[in-house]
């Protein structure tokens, strides 16, 4: 069974059964958890709540054991994305009743919720106070420090791990524990030969558990969805659940595949494409102004742009399966799309003079401005493709990279109906580029560019209404790190949260986070985090819901390859 059908038997699975016979009822945290340890990994409760020395103001409380094995040095793994508030690892081993918790981390994951890992072996922490941290990332190794006695298993001996969530850090005057639950997790109850998935619930005493990983396929491995491919592919979210991926042949026609997560799959199957036609030098960009519209745009091998719908109304592509309609131009780079509302869509495009172009469909108009086949000048002297993003209605951002390798910007403003600095002016926003950058939005107001440099990091650089103005500076650029051999590409699922990937030049992906509530970027400013692949180009991203993410790739092969991260249900 694939990682995606389970996920339906886990939403389906009944919640009330994973705390069956409880007064309490399931906690509504502000951040989900998941079970500290490694995906699939057994460990067995060995006490929980109200159970032992788990009573009073330290009543919502597990003891873990690994569940076929010794539980010493086994590593932990953060629940939950988070601050490190506390670490004490200096306790030497051995049952210490003096010393209730041993060794310790404690981790803010909001305000309120602050988890925390007992007995920890002696400095095995792998994290310090101030560090943030993601869900998943290995913190520690457990161990036997402090009040550790009362366990007592024939394996283990008094190794084992005491969770809590608590209302403040660890010895803290007038902090409790407070009524958790963790999500994404499988139960027996049968010491691991039949196991239940469960959405959210709260492990019981005698029970055997095990986490779902966060990326399907686990570890570094993606998950072959076929085709034989010439270029990178685009994928497209317009409602949950619902995924539509695009890609040129290596016929330089068009092929579609569809993820629905009512089917379970891939449509037409895992590996087969549906033919969309065309005759392109590029691949597509899609983007939907509204839920079952679809529209793809495509530079045709004669330069001329070209353009087919797909509305779910009628469940056909126009103007035909397989037929395009043309809309003009000699462009030298493939185009891009914005779309800022219902019946509105924005078409950009680099002529082979290097200057940019656009043309505008509205679906009050019926048709496209300045016409079927005319553009619209923008002026510049641009090297690539610009990147587009809308952070509201009646505005769009572009910014593309010159042939002096800066990056430049220019703004429409529905209100003045103009562009700024002008019609063909653009203004300058600095760095020394290798390739185009690209340009996303969580929020109004709110600008993030980021670009690969000729020394092969990334670079970023931000734009806030509340500023009036770019950070750093207008011509300057924060380092956030890497070695890669593309352009970034970047994803946002909720305000203040945005992935990035790149291809780095090992052929691998690379992944790095910035949440605006722990104010920086993880696993650190410079660091990326490795996905594995071995792919000819940066993946697509996209999220269809929040923490849900689909990456697509194109393999050395040809085939294009997927991976998924799902945060919790």
């Amino acid at each position: 069974m694939s990682r995606r059908s389970t996920s339906m038997l886990m939403l389906s699975f009944a919640i009330a059964g994973a705390v069956a016979g409880r007064a309490e009822p399931l906690a509504q945290l502000q951040v989900p958890m998941q079970l500290p340890f490694a995906p699939r990994q057994a460990w067995k409760v060995t006490f929980g709540w109200g159970q032992n020395t788990h009573v009073n103001g330290a009543k919502f409380c597990w003891d873990f054991v690994l569940a076929d094995g010794p539980s010493r040095g086994v590593p932990l793994y953060a629940a939950a994305p988070g601050k490190v508030v506390q670490v004490v690892q200096s306790s030497p081993s051995g049952p210490l009743p003096e010393n209730v918790s041993g060794n310790f981390i404690d981790i803010e994951q909001a305000p309120g919720e602050i988890s925390s890992y007992n007995h920890i072996l002696q400095s095995s922490s792998l994290v310090k106070e101030g560090d943030f941290v993601q869900a998943g990332q290995q913190i520690a190794l457990t161990g036997d420090t402090g009040a550790s006695d009362g366990v007592n298993t024939a394996a283990t001996g008094n190794d084992h791990l005491h969770f809590t969530l608590g209302n403040g850090k660890s010895g803290e005057s007038g902090a409790t524990t407070i009524n958790s639950a963790f999500a994404d997790y499988e139960v027996s109850t049968d010491a691991g030969k039949t196991w239940k998935p469960v959405a959210l619930g709260v492990p019981e005493q005698g029970q055997w558990i095990r986490r779902w990983p966060l990326w399907w396929p686990e570890t570094l491995e993606w998950a072959d969805i076929g085709g034989t491919m010439a270029s990178s592919p685009v994928a497209l979210a317009w409602g949950p659940g619902r995924l539509d991926v695009f890609a040129r042949g290596q016929d330089g026609r068009v092929y579609n595949k569809v993820w629905e997560q009512f089917r379970g799959g891939w449509w037409p199957s895992q590996t087969e494409w549906k033919d969309l036609g065309g005759a392109m030098a590029d691949s597509p960009v899609a983007v939907a102004w509204a839920p079952g519209h679809i529209d793809l745009v495509a530079r045709g091998k004669d330069g001329h742009v070209y353009n087919k719908v797909w509305d779910q109304s009628t469940g056909a592509w126009w103007p035909g399966q397989t037929e395009w309609a043309d809309m003009g131009g000699t462009m030298a780079s493939s185009p891009v799309a914005v779309v800022w509302g219902p019946g509105r869509l924005d078409v950009f495009a680099r002529g082979q003079d290097g200057r940019v172009y656009n043309k505008v469909w509205e679906q009050s108009r019926g048709g496209w401005w300045p016409g079927q086949t005319e553009w619209k000048d923008l002026g510049g002297a641009m090297a690539d493709s610009p990147s587009a993003v809308a952070w509201g209605p009646g505005h769009i951002d572009l910014v593309a990279r010159g042939k002096d390798g800066h990056v430049y910007n220019k703004v429409w403003d529905q209100s003045t109906g103009a562009w700024w600095p002008g019609q063909t002016e653009w203004a300058d926003i600095g760095g020394t580029m290798a390739s185009s950058p690209v340009v996303r939005t969580w929020g109004p107001g709110r600008l993030d560019v980021f670009a690969r440099g000729q020394d092969g990091r990334v670079y970023n650089k931000v734009w806030e209404q509340s500023r009036g103005g770019w950070w750093p500076s207008q011509t300057e650029w924060a380092d956030v790190g890497g070695t890669m051999a593309d352009s970034p590409v970047a994803v946002t699922w909720g305000p203040g949260r945005m992935d990035l990937f790149a291809r780095g030049q090992d052929g691998r992906v690379y992944n790095k986070v910035w949440e605006q509530s722990r104010g920086g970027w993880w696993p650190s400013q410079t660091g990326w985090a490795d996905l594995g692949g071995g792919v000819t180009d940066s993946p697509a991203a996209v999220a269809w819901g929040p923490g849900h993410l689909d990456l697509v790739a194109r393999g050395k092969d040809g085939h294009l390859y997927n991976k998924v991260w799902q945060l919790a249900h």
